[in-house]
């Protein structure tokens, strides 16, 4: 078996594809960015492995998308944590603060989230409605062509 990474040209009809994959790889640079900054490196796995699909297909990333939007559902997932409040702020504030500050930025941050995947999920459909993905016509030129010598 032989393996060969081929490049895969966005032309004007997959503008939308681009978009998406840039959107995607936007949303993931920011979710891996936190998780190393949480200490969380299994889910700056998770957001390597989505960036990984999103390069696979339309299909596959909206399908990914799909279940991350379930897991934000789950009221114990606790993964996006944005700080409203600098080093010297946060050590100001008394216990019963840093708390309800902390709840409140989680609870925010979650519904920031799933309102970003909601919307990737939404360019991903509009993606594979406007017709043939860009990584699989690549793919059927390359087969023809095999075919063909």
């Amino acid at each position: 078996m032989h393996v060969q990474l081929a490049p895969v040209s966005w032309e004007a009809r997959h503008r939308t594809q681009q978009l998406l994959y840039e959107a995607v790889t936007e949303y993931v640079r920011e979710g891996y960015n936190q998780a190393i900054r949480e200490k969380r490196s299994y889910i700056g796995f998770l957001m390597t492995l989505m960036q990984r699909l999103v390069v696979s297909s339309t299909s596959a990333i909206r399908m990914t998308l799909e279940k991350r939007l379930e897991a934000l559902s789950d009221p114990q997932e606790q993964l996006t944590i944005f700080s409203l409040y600098s080093e010297d702020e946060w050590a100001e504030l008394d216990g019963q603060e840093q708390l309800e500050a902390r709840l409140h930025t989680r609870l925010r941050a979650l519904k920031n989230e799933r309102a970003e995947v909601k919307m990737l999920l939404e360019a991903a459909a509009r993606c594979e409605q406007t017709g043939t993905d860009a990584k699989a016509e690549a793919l059927l030129e390359w087969i023809y062509r095999l075919q063909a010598e």
